[in-house]
């Protein structure tokens, strides 16, 4: 087993961070779960989490200071995926030529990190953008041949949804 090149004062600052996310992150998905659930949107809510996860962990975007600030922006985030594929589920033309303008956007800009997360490491970097171009491909690709509207129309707003913050996170952070 390889020596990893971490400091102490590094890993005791990361370990921080992932307790702080998980306590966060765990109290959201409750709180979430039981509102979709008792909305008859959990389905819905579990396809867009699904999106989000993914989009989140590896591209990053806005980030709150506050906790109540986070829980909003979130919940809203998620409401208006879901609400935006049930009433406005994009023409196969418009959904091909948006994702692949959101494509090059989100490679180009992720990762946006938390502050409050440790510098990124080039070899972080790369792999964050390697992983978004393949999902987007293979959400691309897989919407196009299998997947059933409900995936596609939410994966649809997920990513176009996504994207936009991404470029909001860009633009607050040269303000900072």
């Amino acid at each position: 087993m390889a020596k990893s090149n971490l400091t102490p004062e590094y890993r005791l600052r990361l370990k921080n961070y992932y307790t702080q996310c998980a306590i966060s992150e765990g109290s959201k998905l409750i709180l979430f779960s039981l509102f979709f659930y008792f909305s008859s949107l959990f389905k819905e809510y579990l396809v867009t989490l699904f999106f989000l996860l993914f989009l989140r962990t590896n591209g990053g975007g806005i980030h709150c200071k506050k906790y109540r600030n986070c829980l909003l922006l979130s919940f809203f985030m998620i409401l208006g995926n879901i609400l935006l594929a049930e009433h406005f589920p994009p023409p196969q033309v418009i959904f091909s030529t948006v994702l692949l303008i959101c494509l090059p956007l989100m490679i180009v800009l992720v990762p946006i990190p938390s502050s409050y997360r440790p510098k990124l490491s080039d070899k972080t970097i790369k792999k964050s953008k390697i992983s978004t171009l393949l999902f987007t491909i293979f959400f691309i690709l897989s919407s196009c041949t299998i997947a059933p509207d409900i995936i596609r129309n939410i994966g649809f707003w997920t990513f176009v949804i996504h994207t936009l913050q991404l470029v909001l996170a860009k633009i607050l952070s040269k303000w900072r």
